[in-house]
């Protein structure tokens, strides 16, 4: 008997302490600026889970998305870009891989502006903005190009292109192009759609013989395109809006 009161004054101690704690985070969702916080706590709340599933499960994701953003603004103030950092608030790969962030062109978002995730790694570009909101057409879809080259180099190497998988080809390196596994593939301001520097992904292998004119690497990037809750917005400088 004393057992089961033992056990029912622990649950309830926990239904007490966490509800609060629950709406509370709900509530920090809701108003923190950008909206960058999202706890789903409205799925969660309708399940059938116990409230500390709720809340580990909040906690957990709320803690990621804090990193993300911190990564972020580090990057930010150690390069000096003019950058907004969005909340990624749907994912379409119905027409082109892409996601929606909550952030347009009240924001002095544009099309054409680079994504970033993380510290730094280019995920995709601005494929179209509305007021409040941006398609962000990610870099492993065949639509995306960048023009590319090695870290510490200054020759471009070539342009890259997505194929719907985690990796991104490059295509047309001229054979003489020292390039070997391992190497880190940066952007290129040479054609400016991009500021110079931006870390694209690693060279995952070389393909082609050495009697062909050009060869191709396959790079992968060192964040999970399909995994990421918040993103770096780099504002073009728009000379001509």
């Amino acid at each position: 008997m004393n057992q089961r009161l033992s056990s029912f004054g622990v649950q309830f101690f926990i239904l007490i302490l966490g509800v609060p704690f629950v709406y509370l985070l709900f509530f920090t969702s809701v108003f923190f600026p950008q909206g960058l916080i999202n706890t789903k706590l409205d799925y969660l709340l309708n399940t059938n889970y116990s409230r500390d599933l709720i809340l580990q499960s909040a906690t957990s994701e709320i803690a990621t998305e804090y990193q993300e953003i911190t990564d972020l603004k580090n990057f930010e103030r150690a390069h000096a870009h003019d950058m907004s950092i969005a909340y990624v608030i749907g994912r379409d790969i119905d027409v082109y891989n892409a996601i929606t962030i909550n952030k347009g062109e009240k924001d002095g978002i544009r099309i054409g502006d680079i994504v970033i995730a993380g510290d730094g790694v280019v995920v995709g570009k601005i494929l179209s903005s509305t007021t409040s909101r941006s398609t962000v057409i990610l870099l492993n879809d065949p639509f995306v190009s960048l023009t590319v080259k090695l870290l510490g180099k200054q020759e471009e190497i070539g342009v890259t292109k997505g194929n719907f998988s985690s990796d991104i080809t490059i295509d047309l390196i001229p054979q003489n192009t020292e390039i070997k596994e391992g190497d880190v593939v940066v952007t290129s301001s040479l054609t400016g759609e991009s500021p110079d520097g931006l870390i694209v992904g690693i060279v995952k292998r070389i393909s082609g013989s050495s009697n062909q004119l050009f060869k191709q690497a396959i790079i992968e990037s060192p964040v999970n395109v399909f995994n990421f809750a918040t993103v770096g917005v780099i504002h073009s400088r728009h000379d001509n809006p």
